[in-house]
């Protein structure tokens, strides 16, 4: 029974490799995690420092942290504090939406999508995961520095308390996702003026 199901999973690895036309070199990389490394088919810049939104086998979305200005980064810092500290789940969709309400800025400027297969890169910030012991701690980075110095275990189990509670936290993830954005609104016209205004 074993054999089988082995056979089956390295069967249906290979058929999905074969579909998407990938290398056995391709690694996927971690949703929530920073990575930094080298891009192949850069633009601007060949070394991106990315926090990953997804990863898949042929594309990876991310934000793109070397194009932040530092009030932005300092608000995205806090945010991943906020959401370590708090405990909570959010998927990348949720993630994208409380940007886009809260920091467009990060939005219109960073966010990018890359070729899965040409990036070469190493997790030097767990960010929202779990993935404390896989992280590089060998670089210069000043933003990763202090973003790894404030999200390390000791400090979220100890540390100062966050404005905002789990609960009121999981709230505003929740308001953020059923969100209409406001420029697709439509107002109904008044057919009848307001109390106050009849005569």
């Amino acid at each position: 029974m074993a054999i089988a199901k082995n056979f089956f999973g390295w069967l249906v690895e290979k058929i999905r490799r074969a579909r998407f036309a990938l290398s056995s070199r391709v690694s996927l990389l971690n949703y929530g995690g920073i990575y930094l490394g080298s891009y192949r088919n850069w633009k601007h810049d060949p070394k991106p420092l990315i926090f990953i939104m997804y990863s898949g086998p042929t594309h990876t979305h991310g934000i793109q942290i070397h194009y932040m200005n530092r009030p932005d980064q300092i608000w995205f810092a806090r945010f991943i504090y906020m959401i370590r500290r708090g405990g909570q789940i959010i998927d990348g969709f949720t993630l994208y939406k409380v940007l886009k309400m809260h920091r467009m800025s990060i939005v219109r400027t960073c966010y990018r999508m890359y070729f899965t297969s040409m990036l070469n890169m190493r997790l030097v910030s767990a960010g929202m995961t779990s993935l404390d012991k896989m992280v590089y701690t060998s670089h210069r980075e000043p933003f990763i520095i202090a973003l790894n110095e404030i999200i390390k275990p000791s400090e979220l189990e100890g540390g100062p308390q966050i404005a905002y509670s789990p609960a009121e936290l999981r709230e505003r993830i929740t308001t953020a996702a059923v969100a209409t954005d406001i420029r697709t609104r439509r107002v109904s016209p008044i057919r009848q003026p307001p109390p106050w205004m009849r005569r």
